[in-house]
């Protein structure tokens, strides 16, 4: 085990509804930069219409090699620490469920990125059933059950991509209040001053 500096990057990630974009949002009003996940406006700009577990390679691809590039303006933040929604940690979660081939390709190169930027993981961690109430997007009862089952398949792949990558992230009750999610995320940021790498 070695040391490496504080983080570059705090990663908020979790499956959808665990509260990523509300937390972020909530950092950047107390001054932090934040960066939203680069699958959302992937999905906006494309115009797909589609459950997100049938979203193609191509749709992975896209999020995957855009991340990469934004790493390139991350890598040049003077404003540290910064906040960054799913990255590429959720972003190899999503593509190992839907499209294995394209989450293998980019394995070694985002790995290298994780050496690099050294990041402070935070998991939103929440039951599927208890984070899709909080939205509102899947309606139909079978579109329901659908995402429980995906957003299932998502949490398990984390944990797989948590071990490749050798990321030890920090676990947050994603289910409690949001003040107290957030007292939690901002506890951490505060102490956080060296972080080990397996």
């Amino acid at each position: 085990m070695h040391v490496v500096a504080a983080s570059k990057a705090h990663v908020l990630v979790g499956i959808h509804g665990s509260g990523k974009t509300t937390a972020g949002l909530c950092l950047e009003r107390k001054g932090f930069a934040f960066f939203p996940e680069v699958a959302g406006d992937v999905e906006r700009s494309s115009g797909v219409c589609e459950p997100p577990w049938a979203f193609g390679p191509h749709f992975d691809e896209v999020v995957l090699s855009r991340e990469l590039a934004r790493d390139k303006i991350l890598l040049r933040m003077q404003q540290r620490p910064f906040f960054v929604e799913t990255w590429h940690v959720g972003n190899l979660a999503y593509a190992g469920v839907r499209n294995i081939e394209v989450a293998a390709k980019y394995q070694k190169q985002i790995y290298d990125h994780v050496l690099e930027f050294a990041p402070l993981v935070y998991l939103l961690e929440i039951v599927p059933d208890i984070a899709l109430r909080r939205t509102s997007i899947f309606s139909k009862p079978s579109d329901w059950k659908a995402a429980i089952a995906f957003y299932a398949q998502v949490r398990a792949q984390l944990t797989r991509v948590f071990e490749s990558l050798c990321i030890l992230p920090i676990v947050v009750d994603a289910a409690q209040q949001k003040e107290a999610v957030m007292h939690l995320i901002l506890e951490t940021e505060k102490t956080h001053c060296k972080m080990p790498l397996v």
